[in-house]
């Protein structure tokens, strides 16, 4: 829901170089995740199966060296999740933005001091609930 409505603003696509999606899950795997974004930053559909977790981060990283980017990351719950893939996206001082939805305030509060937590409002989170109960 979130990702619709930023995705969705009319600023986004006329801000940003890239923009990228993935949903993180329980179910965590990094090469998964890795794929996945490379795949949509560079648009092209590579075969990537004999590569590496590293030499994939590597990829990522200079496919967005020098460019303006828009990341979303859907669903994080843990910490270490975030910390495996943060390589690839260094600060390249140009305006890029990396967002991160997680159900947990805690995961929130160990990202870098300088970013800035928007708690969902009840009434979003009363429409998850609806939506998973139907």
């Amino acid at each position: 829901m979130v990702h619709i409505i930023l995705i969705q603003n009319l600023l986004v696509p006329f801000n940003f170089h890239i923009h990228a999606r993935c949903c993180v899950t329980q179910a965590y795997q990094i090469r998964r995740l890795l794929l996945e974004i490379l795949q949509e930053v560079s648009r092209k559909n590579k075969q990537r199966h004999g590569i590496t977790v590293d030499e994939l981060a590597e990829k990522l990283y200079k496919s967005l060296k020098g460019k303006k980017y828009h990341i979303f990351f859907d669903d994080l719950w843990d910490i270490r999740q975030r910390n495996d893939f943060s390589a690839s996206f260094l600060d390249n001082n140009l305006g890029s933005r990396i967002i991160f939805t997680s159900q947990f305030h805690s995961i929130a509060s160990q990202i870098e001091s300088r970013s800035i937590t928007y708690p969902l409002n009840l009434y979003y989170q009363m429409l998850q609930v609806g939506s998973y109960c139907k």
